[in-house]
């Protein structure tokens, strides 16, 4: 003989169920779709004299910016000459 409180506690277990399968359906159709390509930048560096009469850091930055380069950023190491990083692909 079952009492009301079971059949109240097997009536709430039912729906209880249904709903932890429909999510775990869901969470698993969402994390199981097609996940987009990686695309990983390249990086390059560029070097020249900051000062004299040799081609200068800037004509290689240029150069390469007119070729689809990104400055990252530009450094000196050391006095007269310098280097700069260059982004593609992202």
């Amino acid at each position: 003989m079952r009492t009301a409180e079971s059949k109240v506690m097997k009536a709430m277990f039912k729906p209880f169920v249904a709903g932890a399968v429909f999510g775990a359906l869901v969470i698993f159709a969402v994390g199981a779709g097609p996940q987009p390509p990686v695309v990983r930048p390249e990086y390059k560096l560029v070097q020249g004299v900051v000062f004299g009469q040799e081609p200068t850091l800037a004509v290689g930055i240029n150069r390469e910016i007119a070729a689809g380069w990104e400055l990252v950023s530009v450094h000196h190491s050391q006095e007269q000459y310098g280097f700069a990083m260059m982004r593609k692909g992202k």
